[in-house]
């Protein structure tokens, strides 16, 4: 359990909301990239059906793995939980990255949709766990601001990345 691994609460809520940001960073951020993933790809950006299973890829993993990996982690703890989350993110954006074609980009984003999806619910019962109930709310307040920053910023980052880096592959 996390709560006796980590002596240091902040630092150890700070670790997981800091993977939480990067998956919410990730998520934005593609949304600006679609036309040169789709190019990549060698399709047009009026292609519009193609950018369905992109989005909905993430979108469809990140929403199936919350309440599974959410259910896993009280059974079986929180930092297994944890880091099959960010290993199947970080393989996900590897394969993503890596894609020449679209249906290996469209499960690259699924996988990253199942790595990310499971670190929402970890987090915030993470806080949970390190914080007693009379003092949760500033913690798991925290979290959810860290989720919704990565939100707004993701676009930002990902058009500033792409430009400054010459590629959306950088990105992911």
């Amino acid at each position: 359990m996390w709560a006796r691994a980590l002596s240091a609460r902040p630092l150890g809520l700070g670790l997981a909301a800091a993977g939480l940001f990067l998956a919410a960073l990730d998520a934005y951020a593609v949304v600006t990239l679609l036309p040169q993933m789709l190019a990549d790809v060698d399709l047009s950006i009026n292609d519009v059906q193609a950018v369905t299973p992109i989005v909905s890829g993430f979108l469809g993993g990140y929403v199936v793995a919350m309440p599974l990996l959410g259910t896993f982690s009280d059974a079986r703890g929180r930092l297994p939980a944890y880091a099959a989350g960010m290993i199947a993110f970080g393989l996900g954006s590897a394969l993503t990255a890596t894609a020449s074609s679209l249906p290996v980009l469209v499960i690259g984003r699924t996988v990253q949709g199942l790595g990310g999806g499971a670190l929402v619910p970890l987090t915030l019962a993470l806080a949970a766990d390190l914080y007693p109930a009379g003092r949760r709310a500033i913690p798991i307040g925290g979290v959810s601001a860290v989720q919704e920053a990565g939100s707004v910023f993701g676009p930002i980052y990902g058009a500033w990345v792409a430009s400054a880096l010459a590629g959306w592959r950088e990105v992911c």
